[in-house]
């Protein structure tokens, strides 16, 4: 797909499908209103008590996610791409009986987030919470496309199933560590990581750092709700430190004390679902009053347009939710 800037479409599309067949009378309606703002989807009219919108007042950034997914629509349905153009119509007829299943559409975003908590705790809840850990490890970095983090994803799981195999020939515990998880990727502008911020001295010590580069670089990492099964918390996390060195890229960290077993593993496998485009280039403004988040920026700069379209090409080359981002191990 090309990286070029979009503008509103003036006239009708009347380039076909990639598969052969052509945009219909009433597709071509529908794109018009989509390129126009004036588009309103059938899941953006459901009533509250919906049995699909059960939960979501847990979840992040609701508001800031629609957002996303209506300049999804301008961009897309606006584009000469006619990929593009069936991607606009495929996210905006949405609906909870034929959902899109796109990393962008709020609503599947929820219903996916939903069903990874349920399995979650399905999975857990018979084991002891001192066994259970959330795990967070900066994988890669990457100054390519779509391919080359689809690449940087599948090398990650390699790594990680090689390294648990490995020391199950040392210690038959680690056979029986299960995680449930998913990739993340961040994007950072040129020029706009501090190479004397905490982050910067994280990325700088990571294999393939450029501080000189004029191309975006996209952090590959991962989040997993993790059953040690007996193995040492310690021992787990200097073997994750041993193979990703550096500062802060490996994090392994207890459940909290002052919530509910259930509580802790619902809240951080919703998390490790929420797939948001990024943090340091979220869109629109801060949905949260804490000042941590206003000052370190993570919810105020909005993304541009490319910025935009470029998540969604790595999302669909991804597969998607439940695609390639997912990450479990013996559930």
């Amino acid at each position: 797909m090309p990286n070029r800037t979009f503008a509103r479409a003036r006239t009708a599309p009347r380039t076909s499908y990639s598969d052969g067949r052509r945009f219909t009378l009433h597709d071509r309606r529908d794109l018009r209103a989509l390129a126009s703002g004036t588009y309103v989807a059938m899941k953006d009219r459901l009533p509250e008590d919906h049995p699909c919108l059960e939960g979501i007042d847990t979840r992040l950034c609701q508001g800031q996610e629609r957002h996303v997914e209506r300049r999804c629509w301008l961009l897309l349905a606006a584009s000469s791409n006619a990929n593009h153009r069936r991607a606009a119509l495929r996210l905006a007829r949405c609906t909870p009986t034929s959902p899109c299943r796109m990393a962008v559409c709020w609503l599947c975003k929820h219903q996916f987030a939903e069903g990874r908590v349920q399995r979650a705790w399905e999975a857990f809840r018979k084991i002891d919470p001192s066994e259970i850990v959330w795990v967070t490890v900066l994988a890669r970095l990457v100054y390519g496309g779509p391919a080359e983090v689809v690449q940087a994803v599948t090398k990650t799981k390699a790594t990680m199933r090689y390294l648990m195999d490995r020391e199950a020939k040392r210690d038959p515990k680690f056979e029986g560590i299960a995680w449930l998880g998913s990739f993340e990727v961040d994007l950072y502008r040129p020029g706009s990581i501090d190479a004397d911020s905490r982050k910067g001295r994280t990325l700088r010590k990571m294999i393939g750092y450029d501080g000189e580069a004029h191309t975006a670089v996209q952090v590959v990492h991962f989040h997993l709700v993790l059953s040690l099964n007996g193995v040492p918390k310690h021992e787990f996390q200097q073997i994750l430190k041993k193979h990703f060195p550096g500062t802060r890229r490996v994090r392994v960290t207890k459940l909290r004390a002052n919530r509910t077993p259930q509580e802790n593993v619902e809240r951080l496998a919703r998390y490790a679902s929420k797939c948001h485009p990024c943090y340091q280039e979220a869109v629109g403004a801060s949905e949260r009053n804490s000042s941590k988040y206003n000052e370190s920026g993570r919810y105020e700069s909005v993304f541009d347009d490319l910025d935009l379209i470029r998540h969604v090409r790595l999302q669909s080359a991804l597969g998607d939710l439940g695609g390639k981002s997912k990450f479990d191990r013996g559930l």
